[in-house]
């Protein structure tokens, strides 16, 4: 099966760094790193794992700032086969997905690879988006001030409601409508 690369050759900034493994639990890796060489949260992070079936690279994304030259990270795919002491390199850039019209009628995954490419079929990528990235802003999607009011025991009695009704209604004075003034 052909893939997209993680992280675009042209995104991956200059200060790679080379730490270790040093804790495994499921999906949660912590890596140390040198003091100077840190990477920054939200970066990727690339492990090589040896299994029976061959090599395979695994991504991680950097979660959290520990302490003591250590970040821990959060694996991408399955951590069989990822014992302490693996080399880790960070890539210097977050994790980024395909745009465009390329990417029309394929599937993805969650750090940019193709799942449904045929054999020999390649994908030419021209753009590639950060996966954490601010939304853009849409003239429909503006936010709106919610008004809340208390409901009244006028507003939902009136003089043909039946007494089980009102009892029922004063009950419910802490209920909360709309404000219908705002829109």
């Amino acid at each position: 099966m052909m893939t997209v690369s993680t992280v675009a050759e042209s995104q991956v900034g200059p200060k790679t760094a080379t730490g270790r493994v040093v804790r495994v639990i499921g999906p949660v890796v912590d890596a140390e790193f040198p003091r100077d060489a840190m990477p920054d949260i939200f970066n990727a992070l690339h492990v090589n794992v040896s299994l029976s079936e061959g090599d395979k690279k695994l991504t991680l994304e950097v979660a959290q700032h520990l302490g003591d030259n250590m970040v821990r990270a959060i694996s991408m795919q399955p951590t069989d086969g990822l014992i302490r002491g693996a080399e880790v390199r960070d890539t210097g850039a977050p994790i980024s997905v395909p745009v465009g019209d390329a990417t029309k009628g394929h599937v993805f995954n969650a750090i940019g690879e193709c799942l449904n490419l045929k054999e020999g079929e390649k994908l030419e990528v021209k753009d590639r988006w950060q996966i954490h990235r601010k939304p853009r802003s849409s003239p429909t999607s503006s936010p709106r001030p919610r008004c809340w009011r208390p409901a009244s025991r006028c507003s939902t009695c009136s003089p043909r409601t039946s007494r089980a009704a009102r009892s029922a209604s004063s009950a419910a004075r802490a209920w909360a409508r709309r404000c219908s003034s705002r829109r």
